[in-house]
């Protein structure tokens, strides 16, 4: 006779037990939350700890930093100068006539909102950390819900935790507007799922407002409008359409009315280069640069045709269709306008498709445990070799 039959029966440890269900109990957003929550805290000791050993200051000396002026470099001093002063009247320039670098290449959203916390009695750098930690939060919670739809709750918690331990995951910590975008980006594409577009409208031209990623989720909205359309035609779409081309153009608009040129928006963004953009070229030549002439240049062809390939498979169909027009849209997107340098790996946590596609490789807990594991290993890396030298900012 066994214990059960005779009435008795072997309690799991009680904590355990509790936590598993308290855990099951749990709303799915408040899984997410949690689940990036621990995420985040992981990146932030990371940070931290590098801030505290020798680091290159702005100042160009060496010695520790505290967390808050870890995270508030770089670009960050764009932000915190269009909170504070707006954009300028005049655009720069350098002696030899070429437009320096300016405000203008930044988007208006992220510093505006760090202004109104700001007018409210936040200090910098808080106020856009505060933006950028809700944010990252809102995206936990969005990603869980479009993935869940498409894959199912557990790979779409595995995802938030992907996510969260993604290589450059710390500039969701940043005085950056990544977080936001991101938030957005996750917005439309659950909007579209759900068919809410009247939601998608404001989110796409706010995304407009955020960073230059308007023309490839143009191309996601345009699709899925057109494919809508077919099953019969709605004004909301219409709408939709129209509000993704504008979000396209609208921040170079802006730029070309305050400053009287049609020019100053791709004139700034060409600042920040050696010389003026060009299309495709900068992949061509960084690659051989780099790693070499013949492997550069066959890895440069290489990956884009190999995520495609990966795109048309069987397990990709998983992700829906908005998810792998955004994801080859993008990937688009970067080699044609793209100079690959050290914010390259910042660009990629985008590509969160890709990450959805890897868990769902395999079923297995330990494979997925091996995939965040790895992923937070490559983020300690990433930290220690962009961030506590004088390589490049993120």
């Amino acid at each position: 006779m066994t214990a059960v039959e005779v009435g008795q029966y072997v309690e799991a440890p009680p904590e355990t037990g509790r936590f598993a269900r308290r855990w099951r109990a749990l709303p799915p957003w408040a899984k997410a939350l949690l689940v990036m929550l621990a995420c985040e805290l992981v990146t932030a000791l990371v940070l931290d700890r590098a801030a505290h050993f020798t680091v290159l200051t702005s100042a160009g000396d060496t010695g520790p930093v505290s967390y808050p002026g870890f995270v508030a470099r770089w670009d960050s001093a764009w932000y915190r100068r269009i909170a504070q002063l707006g954009y300028p009247a005049v655009v720069p320039h350098l002696p030899d006539g070429r437009v320096a670098q300016n405000p203008w290449a930044f988007y208006p959203l992220y510093p505006a909102a760090a202004a109104v916390l700001m007018r409210l009695g936040i200090a910098w750098p808080y106020a856009p950390l505060l933006i950028s930690f809700g944010s990252s939060m809102a995206s936990a919670v969005l990603l869980r819900s479009v993935v869940a739809r498409l894959a199912g709750p557990a790979v779409a918690l595995w995802s938030v935790a992907l996510l969260g331990s993604f290589p450059a995951a710390p500039v969701l910590q940043l005085a950056y507007s990544e977080a936001l975008a991101l938030a957005l980006l996750l917005a439309v594409l659950r909007c579209l799922q759900r068919g809410q577009y009247w939601w998608a409208v404001a989110a796409t031209l706010a995304l407009g407002l955020t960073r230059p990623i308007a023309v490839p989720l143009g191309v996601v909205v345009l699709v899925h409008v057109v494919r809508r359309w077919r099953r019969g035609p709605r004004p909301a779409l219409a709408v939709l359409a129209v509000a993704a081309v504008a979000a396209a153009v609208l921040w170079p608009a802006v730029v070309a009315v305050r400053t009287g040129d049609l020019h100053t928006y791709t004139d700034t963004m060409a600042a920040w280069r050696p010389g003026a953009v060009h299309l495709l070229q900068p992949w061509w030549s960084r690659s051989g640069q780099y790693l070499g002439p013949v492997f550069g240049r066959v890895l440069v062809l290489a990956l884009p045709v190999t995520v495609l390939w990966w795109l048309t498979r069987p397990l990709a169909r998983r992700l829906g269709a908005d998810l792998r027009v955004w994801t080859t849209a993008y990937l688009g997107y970067l080699y044609l306008v793209l100079d690959p340098t050290t914010s390259l790996f910042r660009y990629l946590l985008l590509f969160f498709p890709i990450g959805v596609l890897l868990l769902l490789a395999s079923p297995s807990v330990a494979y997925r445990r091996t995939l965040v594991a790895a992923s937070f290993g490559l983020q300690l890396v990433w930290v220690v070799v962009i961030w506590r030298t004088a390589f490049g900012p993120p």
